[in-house]
């Protein structure tokens, strides 16, 4: 399965601010219009990730894995700062969690989320809380 983040920048004149989107494919696809990423919207970008509440947003088209440009409607533009491979390790109606493995050549360094695992669990009808979980590595003491 693979992971997107898209930087979406909306029309002045939006009551909504710019955000970042997080969409987790979910299930394979044949065709780009399949919708088959669960979308979440974060007011931070990728690097402060550590523990923030988040709106779902309807599930998206498999085209915005690989998608920057103008969005119809005058809902403004979206760049893809961030791709790449994901493990579903729980996806559950209300609890998500997923490891990121992100592509090196698809964002910069401060955005080094590869090999971070998520928790998302959700709080209200839309609203959901994200959350890094701790790193799984064992630390062994030299004797």
């Amino acid at each position: 399965m693979r992971f997107a983040v898209l930087h979406h920048s909306l029309p002045e004149n939006n009551i909504r601010p710019s955000h970042w989107d997080l969409l987790l494919q979910f299930s394979n696809y044949q065709f780009v219009e399949e919708r088959c990423l669960d979308c979440f919207e974060l007011n931070l970008p990728p690097d402060q990730w550590s523990s923030l509440a988040v709106t779902r947003l309807p599930s998206h088209r498999a085209l915005y894995l690989n998608y920057s440009g103008p969005i119809s409607g005058n809902r403004g533009s979206v760049e893809l700062v961030l791709t790449g491979e994901m493990n579903w390790h729980v996806r559950e109606e209300h609890n998500f969690e997923f490891e990121l493995i992100a592509d090196p050549s698809s964002h910069p360094n401060q955005w080094n989320v590869s090999g971070q695992r998520f928790q998302l669990s959700r709080q209200g009808e839309d609203y959901w809380f994200l959350k890094l979980q701790p790193s799984r590595t064992k630390n062994i003491e030299m004797q």
